[in-house]
């Protein structure tokens, strides 16, 4: 895989900063990348943020895109960032990627089975919440729904 473009920008995320805002950090991380390799026109996009765990969340997302000069009718795909690292970081590959800051995230799939998360299984403030305490749920539930072969391999590896 190769990056073309890269940039940087101030939070963007709908319940982190007020809205216009965060379109203008959005707008300008998008735009700061095409710039950098020359790119007038943009076929696709796809967003990966925080906190997008719904269809409504989605949509909202997608109207902080209005404004940029696409092309009519491209894909538009969003989706949460947790998701987005592990299929970046793994090619696709079954595994499990954990976010860990002031909010923790975790998210982990096998070959045979769908996603899951470890976040999802307490209350934000729980302690029992954090990135560690996440990260070892999505494991023992990946686990869980795993053959015995994939089992000890994802036992070998932690």
């Amino acid at each position: 895989m190769e990056i073309l473009g890269y940039a940087q920008g101030g939070a963007s995320k709908p319940d982190a900063v007020i809205k216009e805002v965060g379109i203008k950090n959005l707008h300008g991380a998008i735009h700061d990348a095409c710039q950098t390799v020359g790119l007038h026109a943009i076929d696709t996009v796809f967003v990966g943020m925080g906190g997008v765990i719904s269809d409504a969340d989605a949509e909202t997302v997608r109207r902080m895109l209005q404004g940029l000069e696409f092309k009519t009718e491209i894909l538009i795909g969003i989706d949460h960032d947790i998701r987005i690292a592990l299929a970046g970081g793994l090619g696709g590959k079954p595994g499990i990627a954990l976010i860990a800051g002031t909010g923790s995230s975790c998210y982990g799939r096998t070959a045979a089975a769908p996603g899951c998360y470890g976040d999802r299984l307490c209350p934000a403030s729980s302690p029992l919440s954090s990135g560690t305490t996440a990260g070892q749920r999505c494991v023992d539930r990946r686990v869980d729904q795993s053959t015995s072969v994939e089992r000890e391999s994802l036992l070998e590896a932690v």
